[in-house]
């Protein structure tokens, strides 16, 4: 009862349970970080090369385990072929380099447990059930331990679990976009809204190319949930930027990050 604030990262299904044993305690303040299912989104004038990084090597760092992390990319069709294949490529490569962590030449290794490797292996079962397109991975890999092939799924239905629900693991749904209205719609079609990753754009070489494109880049960002600005020419990491307050129910209760976040813990 002398606890007067608790900050928790987790499961969605954890953090209600903090929230609850807060509630019935005394009232005390709670910051959750919970799930994710964060959108990447390509725009045709991106550097292809460095959008590849930051969605393989980037989104594989942990093996996926890794609750901000852009598991669903969405690429416009002007350049969805060429993106997409050399994706591909960077998958399998990434495959030859997961083995086990006490290794110096090991970049990927297992899942935390036998636990988060059924979890994960669950949805490509499911995956394989609703026939959907498998282009990378999509099975175990070799037959101890907890690893999984890094896997790209393209163009799951809108419905479909593998899209909707957080992995945690290495499994990637790609889709397709035409127009910057409709992947608003796509990104924000999600009970999620943790982190996000858009837009990917090129680094250009004329003033008027640039305005437009910062004024994309500020244009979607404030139209998805704690969504972040990435030039396409920025190291393949993880963003580290202030975001929005997240709203969405089944990834946070409340921002944990500059001002916003700083406030709770002094009240």
């Amino acid at each position: 009862m002398q606890i007067a604030k608790v900050s928790f990262t987790g499961s969605a299904q954890a953090g209600r349970l903090v929230q609850i044993a807060a509630a019935k305690s005394n009232l005390k303040r709670v910051t959750l970080e919970l799930g994710g299912k964060s959108p990447s989104i390509i725009f045709n004038d991106a550097h292809i090369e460095n959008a590849v990084a930051m969605n393989s090597q980037g989104f594989l760092l942990n093996s996926g385990q890794i609750c901000a992390a852009g598991s669903r990319v969405f690429v416009q069709e002007d350049i969805a072929p060429a993106f997409i294949e050399k994706l591909r490529n960077a998958f399998v490569n990434l495959s030859d380099v997961m083995a086990d962590p006490a290794l110096e030449s090991t970049f990927l290794g297992p899942l935390a447990d036998k636990k988060q490797f059924d979890h994960v292996m669950s949805f490509l079962e499911d995956a394989k059930k609703e026939k959907i397109e498998v282009i990378a991975g999509g099975t175990r890999k070799g037959d101890k331990g907890s690893f999984v092939e890094p896997t790209i799924l393209l163009n799951p239905n809108a419905k479909s679990r593998v899209y909707t629900d957080e992995i945690f693991g290495p499994v990637l749904s790609v889709k397709t976009f035409k127009t910057e209205g409709e992947v608003l719609k796509m990104a924000n079609d999600t009970i999620y809204g943790l982190s996000g990753k858009s837009p990917f754009c090129c680094l250009t070489t004329t003033k008027t190319q640039a305005n437009s494109q910062q004024r994309r880049s500020t244009r979607t960002t404030s139209h998805v949930p704690s969504a972040s600005p990435r030039n396409s020419k920025a190291a393949p990491s993880l963003s580290t930027q202030v975001t929005p307050p997240c709203r969405k129910p089944r990834s946070a209760a409340s921002n944990r990050a500059g001002m916003d976040g700083s406030w709770v813990w002094m009240a």
